[in-house]
C-alpha cells in the first residue's frame, strides 16, 4: 500500500543520510515491522533492519535477524557449527563447482519463486555479516545458496553465493586456486549483469579484498578499491564504501606506499565512519 511505501521510503532516507537520528530509523522500522499486514510486508523493512544493525557494529544482531527471517521462509540453519561440518561442507561445494563455467551457469533458468528470491537475498545480507563475526556460517550458507540455485534458477544474488562460495574454498578449504576459479566464474557473470555496479560493491571484503589478492599482483587491485569507494557511495552503500577505503589503506602499507599519504587517506577514512556514523 502507499501508507507502507511512504515508511519505507522514510527509513531508507533516515538510514542513508548518515548524520540521520538512529533512533528515528529505528522508530520507524518498528513501525512498520510491528503494523504490517503479512509476513512479505514486512520483509523490505526487515532487510533494512539487518543493514542498520551491520553499519552500528551490531552483527550478532544482523545476523540473528537474517537467521529469524530466513527460518520463516524454510531455510534454518544449525546453531552450532563445528570444524566437521565446515569441512565435510566445503568440500560438498568444491565438488559441485568443480568443473562450473560462466556458459554452464548461463544455461540455467532464471529463479522466480518469490520465496526463494527472497531467501537468497537474506542470505546474501547474511554472509556479510558472518564475515566479520561468525566466519563459520559462510561455507554453510554458500553451500546452500549454490544448491537453491542449481534446484530453481540462478539470479543475481547466486552470483554473490558464488563469490562466497569462493571465499569459503580458500579460507577454510586451503584451496587458492580452485577458489580463485569459482571467483573469476562470479565475477565474469556480474560484469554481464545489469546490476553489475550494486553487486561490484557488495564483493569488496569476499572477492577484491581477499580471494582475487592471492593470485592477482596485489599492486594492481588498490586502483580497484578507489573505483568500487566512488560507485558503492553513488548507490547509497555506505558500508561497502567505507571497506573499500580500508582495503586501499591496508593494501598500500603492504606495497610500501607513501606513509604520509596513507595516514592522509587513514584520517579522511576515520572521518567519514565518524561522520556517517559507521562502524566496520
Amino acid at each position: 500500500s502507499l501508507s507502507l511505501e511512504l515508511y519505507e521510503m522514510s527509513a531508507l532516507v533516515s538510514f542513508i543520510d548518515g548524520n540521520g537520528n538512529a533512533d528515528a530509523t529505528m522508530k520507524r522500522l518498528q513501525s512498520i515491522l510491528q503494523h504490517a499486514k503479512t509476513f512479505e510486508d514486512t520483509l523490505n523493512a526487515s532487510v533494512l533492519l539487518s543493514k542498520f544493525m551491520g553499519s552500528r557494529g551490531n552483527y550478532a544482531e544482523a545476523i540473528n535477524n537474517c537467521l529469524g527471517i530466513l527460518s520463516n521462509l524454510g531455510e534454518t540453519f544449525p546453531n552450532e557449527i563445528d570444524s566437521t561440518i565446515v569441512a565435510s561442507t566445503v568440500a560438498e561445494t568444491k565438488q559441485l563447482l568443480a568443473n562450473i563455467t560462466k556458459e554452464q551457469i548461463s544455461q540455467y533458468p532464471v529463479l522466480n519463486d518469490p520465496s526463494k528470491l527472497n531467501a537468497m537475498k537474506f542470505m546474501s545480507l547474511l554472509m556479510l555479516y558472518a564475515v566479520a563475526h561468525k566466519p563459520s556460517l559462510m561455507p554453510i550458507v554458500s553451500n546452500r545458496m549454490i544448491k537453491l540455485s542449481f534446484n530453481f534458477g540462478f539470479c543475481d544474488d547466486s552470483l554473490l553465493g558464488l563469490a562466497m562460495a569462493a571465499y569459503g574454498i580458500v579460507n577454510f578449504g586451503n584451496d587458492i586456486m580452485a577458489g580463485y576459479r569459482v571467483g573469476k566464474v562470479a565475477e565474469s557473470l556480474i560484469e554481464e549483469s545489469q546490476s553489475k555496479q550494486t553487486l561490484r560493491n557488495r564483493l569488496v571484503t569476499v572477492w577484491y579484498g581477499h580471494s582475487r589478492m592471492f593470485v592477482e599482483p596485489i599492486q594492481a587491485s588498490r586502483e580497484k578499491f578507489i573505483e568500487l569507494y566512488n560507485q558503492s557511495m553513488l548507490s547509497g552503500d555506505l558500508e561497502n564504501a567505507l571497506y573499500s577505503r580500508l582495503f586501499y589503506c591496508k593494501i598500500g602499507l603492504h606495497i610500501g606506499s607513501n606513509l604520509d599519504s596513507i595516514g592522509r587517506a587513514h584520517s579522511i577514512m576515520i572521518e567519514q565512519m565518524t561522520k556517517l556514523k559507521q562502524n566496520i
